[in-house]
């Protein structure tokens, strides 16, 4: 497989709301982090039952025991695929991220928060 790169034009269209959307949705990934640490892949539980297709596709990449590079193929390949919005692809992108970190293992808080805040720009990291 041939890996995508991002579309980066699709993350700089979003406007200041749709990036003040994402604090909360990022604060919320750091606690579901914290779940899938301490309870395994039961911690996705709760999060599954209100999750979009995206992140229901890319929770089952991970917990079906795909290899990692495959996923970060597969995932990209499909975020570049379906035609989400720019705010959509913004989430998604995030999530995408998150769900390798957490296939990988070992990042702490605050680092994963930087890594989110990362596809948000310069202004977002006065709020790390």
């Amino acid at each position: 497989m041939i890996e995508k790169q991002f579309l980066w034009d699709k993350i700089y269209k979003n406007n200041a709301q749709d990036i003040q959307n994402m604090y909360p949705y990022i604060e919320d990934l750091i606690i579901l982090k914290k779940a899938v640490e301490k309870y395994g892949i039961n911690g996705f539980d709760k999060f599954i039952e209100n999750a979009t297709s995206f992140e229901k596709f890319a929770i089952s990449l991970i917990t079906e025991g795909n290899d990692p590079d495959d996923c970060k193929i597969i995932l990209t390949n499909v975020l570049n695929s379906s035609g989400f919005s720019n705010a959509d692809y913004l989430r998604n992108l995030i999530f995408c991220e998150f769900i390798l970190v957490i296939q990988k293992g070992n990042i702490n808080d605050c680092e994963l928060r930087k890594q989110f805040f990362s596809y948000l720009g310069m202004d977002s990291y006065k709020l790390i």
